[in-house]
């Protein structure tokens, strides 16, 4: 994607309009773009005009190599055929990613893996991709573990931001794009269906990980656009028992479910031009969140549509305020 400067007179009366709404520590972000990540965006900052984008190659850690090692949840040990307490082996179904270019050209930064996580009567092999910190933790250290879930196109552009120098220096963590197979989805309002949503096995496979990598359980974020950010707010109701903070972007969910939402304090984003997620139902999710006692913004843009790439969505403002959020018990 080609990413355009904007003058500095436009982003400071951006920069000022949210101040003035969330206050000097709360989450600005947002602004015009969309398409692929191409260039490095820009890094906003709160007071100043945009400075010059960092080159995407002097951002990005080393391209990781592909690897299609599955991280295999226990199975049951095999039994003589001849014994009747033999345990019988599950299901196995393989689910294959609509798109294994999560971050386009870029997607080689990334290591890709598959694992092995329950679902109901049966087994899923899903695909996810992983970036780990840039400097290994120290010995008893604990580092945030920050989840993107893309939108219908596969793309979770707001990840390549993670890729750059200076969010890999002063934000440490692992980062995870779990992969979603052609005719699932993130989460609905409503029933949870295990054959529909892959929200469920996403957190499953959550769990496994933090067995094997040194992750701040009580620091666990989730970030999605579109059909993503629909599943950034359901993560925040359904399972506020496994994460600290939610950004949802130009996305939607019913303000008649949002009781789970009360513990996991919200940023939410929206174009008010956005002509397929109606920008009105994130404001009203967040009003309800908050007359029920829970911690949640609105940041509207009045000249932005349904976007998901834009470069002011993702700045160290944003990243300030999620990484201070700490799940309460």
């Amino acid at each position: 994607m080609q990413y355009s400067l904007i003058s500095s007179a436009k982003y400071l009366a951006t920069v000022s309009a949210l101040v003035l709404m969330f206050g000097a520590s709360a989450p600005l972000v947002h602004a015009q773009e969309a398409a692929p990540v191409v260039a490095a965006p820009v890094a906003a900052e709160t007071a100043a005009p945009v400075a010059a984008p960092e080159p995407a190659p002097a951002a990005a850690p080393a391209p990781a190599t592909t690897s299609a090692e599955t991280t295999q949840a226990e199975t049951p040990s095999t039994m003589p055929a001849s014994d009747s307490s033999a345990t019988p082996a599950r299901p196995l179904v393989v689910e294959a990613p609509a798109n294994l270019l999560p971050l386009a050209e870029f997607t080689p930064y990334l290591e890709q893996h598959t694992a092995v996580v329950p679902s109901g009567d049966k087994d899923i092999q899903m695909t996810y991709f992983w970036l780990p910190p840039a400097t290994a933790p120290a010995e008893g250290q604990k580092v945030p573990l920050l989840v993107f879930l893309h939108g219908a196109t596969g793309k979770a552009p707001g990840a390549f931001y993670t890729l750059k120098e200076s969010f890999r220096k002063n934000y440490p963590a692992y980062i995870l794009i779990p992969a979603l197979p052609d005719g699932k989805r993130w989460l609905d309002p409503g029933k949870m269906k295990p054959d529909v949503h892959a929200l469920p096995q996403t957190v499953e496979l959550i769990k496994q990980l933090e067995t094997k990598f040194p992750i701040d359980t009580k620091r666990v974020y989730v970030v999605g656009c579109s059909k993503g950010g629909d599943g950034a707010y359901g993560a925040a109701n359904a399972y506020s028992d496994v994460f600290a903070a939610a950004v949802p972007i130009s996305a939607m969910w019913s303000p008649r479910e949002v009781q789970g939402m009360v513990k996991v304090p919200i940023a939410a984003f929206h174009g008010m031009q956005d002509k397929i997620a109606d920008p009105m139902v994130s404001k009203g999710i967040v009003a309800e969140v908050k007359a029920i006692g829970g911690t949640a913004y609105f940041t509207p843009y009045d000249n932005m549509g349904h976007e998901c790439d834009n470069d002011l969505l993702y700045n160290d403002l944003l990243w300030k305020w999620l990484f201070e959020q700490k799940k309460t018990p």
